[in-house]
């Protein structure tokens, strides 16, 4: 569910993430069908990757816990989510590695990341178009 709620955020903006000198890719966890599947239905402009192994997330410094999906601090994220309209759907990919939003340089330098403390908690769009403007 926030996934997708992250993708409809980004998708937003991908134009100005665009106008910024930017380019805006997903990375997720599940296998090379399910990729396919989320550009189709969420990201369809969009760079969609996967990385089975979590290779990639390791290396962002994202977390793995049971308690940042489910726990009492990410209830209001879920409420957030229902109210616009997201809903959980079966999971596909490490149901408990927690996303994270990264800008990396034409070298693949990490310039800047986000990392989710829980689930749903993702940066603004604001502050992440910001974030790109300012390494422009």
């Amino acid at each position: 569910m926030f996934c997708k709620e992250q993708a409809a955020q980004l998708c937003g903006i991908k134009q100005d993430i665009e106008v910024a000198g930017a380019n805006l890719a997903f990375i997720g966890s599940g296998e090379a069908v399910y990729a396919r599947e989320f550009k189709t239905e969420f990201a369809p402009d969009c760079t969609v990757l996967t990385d089975p192994t979590t290779a990639t997330y390791v290396l962002l410094g994202t977390r793995r816990t049971i308690w940042g999906s489910w726990s009492l601090q990410s209830l209001p994220a879920n409420l957030r989510a229902i109210r616009r309209g997201f809903r959980m759907s079966r999971t596909r990919g490490d149901a408990r590695r927690l996303g994270g939003v990264a800008i990396l340089d034409s070298r693949g330098a990490i310039k800047w990341k986000y990392l989710s403390r829980i689930a749903g908690d993702h940066p603004t769009p604001a502050n992440l178009l910001a974030a790109v403007r300012a390494l422009k």
